[in-house]
């Protein structure tokens, strides 16, 4: 926060001049530490602060470093009224920063961390009142950017692209660069859906999207094949746990063999899902199991199954 003070010189004389209140962050962290303030002629800070600011602050901009879940939820409260209103089509991006972990481990905290604010720099920068962004997770953005058509939009991309790319910082003599993956659902205007559903397809677009190389721009839309994929894993999420009260998971064993001496020694214990005949491989529903902390339900059934046939 700047304020604009009057202060007396050694001569006596009086001058403009700026206090700006600052924050002292934790390096390895980032949280906040405590406060200071710094005291400096205005006209360097004013020229400063002039060149930082975006280049218009439209009513749907809602980026909130410090708090992300914040951030998020009035980012799909905004998405819902665009979506409801129906005016026009949009794409919903969900952008990651592919290379982040690499980042963090050649260059300190706050290095890394100003490759990320760089990148919301420029995103917000090139914006139009009716467009928006949120800085959902530390190198993960969502931004809903208008759609005239595929073309137009993948230019608009590439644009952001070449300039967060273009941004570098030295780890010694080496220079390090975000590498950008995107994933894109169109939102058609009259749609009919909750703003989770749609961030929900952007993030399944960009998990297949593969990075390329510098300053190529990597995407993925969300199709019909990953919206079945979606549709496949809300039936397992729904019924899983009540198949594994149920008893509707197995196990099949597969053999431990010992060449020397040729014979079965052991055998591990592989997990499956008998829903009404049809078998689910662990492929699909271990990482669901997982994501919703049941992981330890499935073991421990797993678990006493196999010491049942070992009694056996």
């Amino acid at each position: 926060k700047d304020v604009d003070v009057w202060v007396l010189n050694k001569e006596n004389q009086r001058k403009r001049a700026r206090i700006r209140l600052m924050m002292e962050r934790d390096p390895l962290s980032g949280h906040i530490k405590g406060f200071f303030y710094i005291y400096e002629s205005a006209a360097p800070i004013r020229r400063k602060l002039r060149a930082l600011q975006p280049v218009h602050d439209g009513p749907f901009h809602c980026l909130i470093a410090e708090k992300n879940a914040s951030c998020k939820r009035e980012f799909d409260h905004k998405l819902d009224e665009v979506v409801e209103a129906g005016l026009r089509d949009y794409a919903l991006i969900y952008m990651d920063i592919t290379n982040f972990e690499d980042i963090k481990s050649f260059l300190s905290y706050q290095d890394s961390m100003k490759i990320v604010d760089m990148t919301a720099e420029i995103i917000r920068g090139n914006l139009k009142e009716t467009e928006g962004y949120c800085n959902v997770y530390c190198s993960s953005f969502f931004i809903l950017l208008e759609y005239p058509g595929k073309e137009q939009l993948e230019e608009r991309l590439q644009q952001m692209n070449s300039l967060i790319t273009g941004f570098k910082k030295f780890a010694g003599g080496t220079k390090i660069s975000a590498i950008l993956t995107h994933g894109i659902t169109i939102l058609k205007a009259g749609q009919v859906s909750e703003a989770a559903q749609f961030t929900k397809q952007a993030v399944v677009a960009q998990n297949l999207c593969r990075p390329l190389h510098l300053g190529e721009l990597a995407v993925s839309y969300f199709d019909e094949e990953m919206r079945d994929k979606l549709i496949r894993e809300k039936y397992i999420e729904t019924n899983m746990l009540e198949a594994l009260q149920a008893g509707n998971f197995e196990i099949c064993l597969q053999p431990k063999f010992n060449i020397s001496k040729n014979q079965i020694v052991g055998a591990e214990a592989l997990a499956r899902w008998n829903d009404n005949g049809t078998l689910i491989y662990p492929a699909e529903f271990i990482p669901l199991f997982e994501a919703n902390n049941s992981i330890v339900e499935l073991d421990l059934f797993i678990f006493n199954e196999v010491c049942s046939k070992i009694r056996k």
